[in-house]
């Protein structure tokens, strides 16, 4: 029964969607035919929330597979890095922990402060569900983080170095 209703609802925000683009197309027409730029204005606000509301939905359907709803488990570790790094790592839990809403237990081996947070991400269910594979192989990985530490230290800026590397990983086939 929970099925059920779960789909009614997805077929609701659908049907609404349509209806609501409709609406607005039809307002639109009207607009640009009296020439009136009150209502082509209120037009374009609610199609710019349309959009925002059909994003919304879209990254919901991404979001409704069977194991979407099942736990995760993130390690963030700081390294050798000392306090920076341990910023960055306290930065990322709490990312992380707003991002799911969830709980984070910190397992923190009392001897190693620093080290509390190391990042690991299992691939294997990507690998077995999806069929998917990185784009990079580990030898091309290590070099792009070799160079963004490289240039990070030499002064470059670590969110401009960042993304152009996350550029390359998105347009490499």
């Amino acid at each position: 029964m929970r099925e059920r209703t779960k789909l009614e609802v997805g077929i609701k925000e659908v049907d609404d969607l349509f209806g609501d683009l409709q609406d607005n197309t039809d307002l639109i027409e009207l607009a640009e035919a009296e020439d009136d730029a009150d209502v082509m204005a209120e037009a374009d606000e609610a199609m710019a929330e349309l959009l925002v509301r059909a994003q919304k939905a879209q990254l919901k359907t991404l979001l409704s597979g069977e194991a979407d709803a099942n736990d995760c488990y993130i390690q963030v570790q700081a390294g050798a890095g000392g306090t920076e790094a341990q910023d960055w790592a306290e930065m990322l839990l709490r990312m992380y922990s707003r991002w799911g809403r969830g709980e984070i237990i910190l397992d923190t081996p009392k001897d190693q402060p620093y080290e509390a947070t190391l990042l690991h991400l299992n691939i294997d269910k990507a690998r077995m569900k999806l069929g998917w594979s990185p784009k990079w192989h580990v030898n091309r990985s290590i070099e792009e983080c070799a160079i963004w530490y490289k240039e990070v230290l030499g002064g470059a800026n670590a969110r401009d170095v960042s993304l152009r590397q996350i550029d390359a990983y998105m347009s490499d086939e």
